[in-house]
């Protein structure tokens, strides 16, 4: 038979997604010409390797060359995770009046493979959730090839990106089934309030709605700041706490991540059941690497991120905010309360050639060899993100070449 005979061959409707909007920005980089003289600063990416400041603890490491050893840890275990990880996580975070047990303790290989999962989970074709904007994620991106809908709520960046609670409301209609809320923010840096995280959970529980809480850094907030975990106080409003070895451990590129459920009302079973057989689905988290999680949880860690890194990462973000400062014409730094990372505003009546977040990112680039995300890869227009957690001695270059930008093309 010729190749006359042949139709091109289609995809189905979950394969015909455009690319995500990071991957596109990142590929746009290597295509555009940088300006040579001038050494690249990379700050698209908190991990840089020998240039990010987010190193694991040594125990951490010894932890995974240990059980990378051991052959017993080699094989196949329950969909859901390692019995041992997931036990060691239900004790975690159990609380003194709610305690979690293990069927409420799923693991994932990694936070992608947790929202793919939650979304199929939670909606059928034409239901929608809840995510806040700006947000990180690929909700958006890949809920049109389970046929769902993402809608967005706003955060004020006049209040440190608390939840626009009037908006929240206004998304809300019969066919949303979840409200994501991220605490510390990424990419805002922001970390909300016992008081503030109450009045979210009203709405919820007003709307009968569960919230998924990406807890992702709940431990990287700087002095002065407190992390409440959102599921701890919720009371009837159930909770599916995202958190995971990446943001909390500093093991980059582990994919190993957890979804934990404060049910107080028992009333999530049909859902956990669901979500269990979709783990059917896939391979579970690596066991070696899970196997590591009981260590982890009881070791150094949160010592080591509150005292050696948070301290580094807010001179970090002081040095940006101090050097954007001098460029508020231009840039309004949002100024972090924890996380690594943290926005800037662009104020593009002050460009004379300069319409766009994207336009700003590619020239920044080409002239000035500085490498940041545009705010649509987060969800939003009209901002840039810088992240807070590279060595120290590239802030003040870094604002040295953001100030000379910003003359080169003011009006």
């Amino acid at each position: 038979m010729s190749a006359d005979h042949w139709e091109p061959i289609q995809t189905s409707k979950l394969a015909q997604i455009d690319e995500f909007p990071l991957y596109e920005t990142i590929a746009k980089f290597n295509s555009l010409d940088l300006n040579k003289e001038k050494e690249k600063i990379e700050n698209q990416f908190g991990h840089q390797g020998n240039k990010d400041i987010l190193k694991p603890h040594q125990t951490t490491l010894e932890a995974i060359q240990k059980t990378a050893k051991d052959p017993a840890l080699s094989g196949y275990t329950h969909s859901c995770g390692l019995p041992e990880a997931r036990k060691a996580l239900a004790e975690f975070y159990s609380t003194s009046d709610y305690t979690i047990s293990v069927e409420n303790v799923i693991l994932f290989q990694g936070p992608d493979m947790a929202q793919n999962h939650l979304m199929r989970a939670f909606c059928n074709p034409g239901e929608n959730f809840l995510i806040p904007s700006p947000s990180v994620g690929l909700w958006e991106e890949t809920a049109p090839g389970y046929e769902t809908i993402c809608k967005k709520y706003k955060l004020i960046p006049e209040k440190n990106w608390e939840v626009d609670l009037q908006d929240l409301e206004a998304q809300i209609d019969s066919k949303t089934k979840f409200i994501l809320v991220i605490n510390p923010s990424n990419p805002c840096g922001s970390v909300y309030s016992e008081e503030h995280l109450k009045q979210i959970i009203a709405v919820a529980e007003k709307h009968k709605l569960p919230i998924v809480a990406d807890e992702a850094m709940e431990g990287a907030v700087f002095e002065g700041n407190k992390t409440v975990s959102i599921g701890k106080i919720s009371g009837d409003v159930p909770v599916l706490q995202m958190g995971g070895l990446a943001e909390q451990y500093f093991a980059f590129g582990w994919n190993t991540s957890w979804v934990i459920m404060y049910d107080r009302l028992g009333i999530m079973g049909p859902f956990n059941k669901g979500l269990q057989g979709i783990m059917q689905l896939m391979l579970h988290a690596a066991t070696f690497v899970s196997s590591t999680i009981p260590e982890l949880l009881e070791g150094p860690q949160q010592k080591y991120q509150t005292q050696e890194i948070m301290p580094k990462v807010r001179k970090n973000a002081n040095i940006l905010c101090e050097g954007l400062q001098k460029l508020e014409k231009f840039i309004k730094g949002i100024k972090p309360q924890g996380g690594f990372s943290m926005l800037g505003l662009l104020n593009f009546d002050s460009f004379k050639d300069i319409t766009t977040e994207e336009e700003f990112v590619e020239k920044l680039y080409t002239e000035e060899s500085v490498m940041v995300l545009p705010s649509r890869v987060f969800h939003y227009k009209g901002a840039i993100r810088f992240v807070t957690c590279l060595d120290e001695e590239l802030y003040p270059e870094m604002v040295k070449r953001l100030e000379n930008f910003c003359n080169n093309h003011a009006k």
